[in-house]
């Protein structure tokens, strides 16, 4: 599996999802990220987590769909990431299983077994709103149930962009946009079938507050004080 945590300007977020994902994940996981964010590379360098650097953020490429110059391309970071563009990476192999992540969603759970995932399905999982990090702390803890916290609704109860887990083939690409709305709802189109699974739930961190604000840019607070 190539997994990859999105983290520009989140490394506040990183702080605590990363070493939870590599729990799961182990040297499979990597953050991509940009060059002038260096809390993020020292939230990967703690942690012993390779950083994916590239200024995709703010280029375009063919296709590209809205606003230029773009406020927040994630999909062409994504793709030079993930090495789905040449440049920074090899090109996964054919069939090779991806997971991607936003910096603000925290697991519990356990990953699937890789064939669990068939050719041709885009899978992810349902996420709770947990808006501080007391609530994190105590439900980690033990100390504050599943049942406290509100699931978040999703497209249509589709895997979009915080965790999209499929098979990579040849071609493949999330695209080009002027931010990051609409690309990974985009890319249900190539995958004939959808799935949402129980075997990870997610917390995202700091509530639904921001979240198509930050589309554009991070504009949320600071999850916790410095």
């Amino acid at each position: 599996m190539r997994a990859l945590i999105t983290s520009v300007r989140c490394g506040d977020f990183l702080a605590d999802t990363l070493p939870a994902w590599k729990r799961l994940l182990g040297d499979q996981l990597g953050v991509a990220t940009s060059p002038e964010d260096t809390e993020t590379q020292a939230v990967c360098a703690k942690h012993d987590v390779k950083a994916w650097v590239t200024d995709g953020w703010s280029r375009i490429a063919e296709g590209h769909i809205g606003a230029i110059p773009p406020t927040f391309n994630m999909p062409l970071g994504l793709d030079e990431a993930f090495g789905f563009r040449p440049g920074i990476r090899d090109e996964p192999a054919d069939g090779e299983l991806c997971l991607s992540l936003n910096a603000d969603v925290y697991p519990f759970g356990n990953v699937p077994k890789e064939d669990a995932i068939p050719t041709g399905t885009m899978a992810g999982w349902w996420r709770y709103e947990c808006p501080t990090p007391t609530d994190l702390d105590q439900h980690c803890n033990g100390r504050k149930g599943l049942h406290k916290f509100k699931r978040m609704k999703n497209s249509g109860g589709r895997p979009v962009g915080y965790a999209q887990l499929f098979r990579y083939f040849t071609g493949f690409r999330f695209g080009s946009y002027g931010s990051a709305a609409k690309y990974d709802i985009h890319v249900f189109a190539k995958f004939p079938r959808l799935e949402m699974r129980d075997d990870l739930y997610l917390f995202h961190l700091g509530g639904p507050e921001g979240g198509r604000q930050n589309w554009i840019s991070r504009c949320v607070p600071r999850w916790r004080a410095a």
